[in-house]
């Protein structure tokens, strides 16, 4: 099993952060999210929202694959597309 926690900022304008690409609204980024997933094939998508739950995240995204092999493909793709 592989866990991908993907944590971007919220707009943060400080020195630190000035002149980087700015973050994608969350409705997007779970749309990036479950395209790589589904561009891989990976089974058994479900988006969980848990915005009335915790403050921690918006959305949960589980999925499964077939072969340890196409997990870590899947987690691979999420990661280089978000």
């Amino acid at each position: 099993m592989r866990c991908l926690n993907i944590l971007k900022p919220t707009g943060s304008t400080s020195p630190d952060t000035e002149g980087l690409e700015l973050p994608m609204q969350i409705d997007e980024m779970v749309k990036v999210i479950e395209d790589a997933l589904d561009e891989l094939k990976a089974k058994d998508v479900v988006r969980i929202d848990v915005r009335e739950l915790t403050s921690v995240t918006d959305y949960m995204i589980i999925a499964s694959g077939t072969s340890n092999r196409h997990v870590s493909a899947l987690s691979d793709n999420v990661v280089e597309k978000a």
